[in-house]
């Protein structure tokens, strides 16, 4: 099993039915296929990272961002089935208020700004290679991109979001 990262929607009756059975819940996470289900790759961590160093090197979701409600979908949510771990952990229930306020954050990135974020030393040691334009414009803007999509879909559809 690869270390997974990822986001997946659910309908709230299907989360109702899965919240109180953990095998059944597991099996539903595992379902990479599916079109609810969003692959960051590593780039959830990179992204969080970039967003917010504290929250990576103290563990600390509440840590000072610029993007505060991005950096709580990176990072922050309810746990659900503690015992099961999918690579980074168990899986947590993103907030609806969380996801509301990280679709205005999401309208107003600025490429420029998160390229000026993500090209730090600190990024490129975590990296362990020098970090260039190409490189975070295929893989963390478009995952970003990506990610900001499939949380409005989410929220347009009333669903709920899992991130592991």
């Amino acid at each position: 099993m690869g270390v997974t990262n990822g986001f997946l929607r659910l309908s709230r009756d299907e989360y109702l039915t899965l919240e109180n059975d953990a095998s059944a819940f597991e099996q539903r996470c595992r379902e990479y296929g599916s079109a609810d289900y969003l692959d960051m790759d590593k780039a959830g961590y990179e992204l969080l990272f970039m967003f917010s160093p504290p929250a990576v090197d103290l563990d600390d979701a509440k840590a000072e961002s610029h993007l505060p409600a991005i950096t709580e979908l990176l990072s922050a949510g309810t746990v659900l089935h503690h015992q099961i771990d999918f690579g980074y952990g168990p899986a947590q229930r993103l907030s609806e208020d969380t996801m509301q306020s990280s679709l205005e954050e999401f309208q107003t990135l600025d490429y420029d700004q998160c390229y000026a974020m993500a090209s730090t030393d600190l990024m490129s040691e975590l990296l362990m290679i020098e970090l260039d334009e190409d490189m975070f414009r295929e893989y963390h803007w478009s995952y970003l991109q990506s990610l900001g999509q499939f949380i409005k879909e989410a929220v347009e559809r009333k669903m709920v979001v899992l991130r592991y």
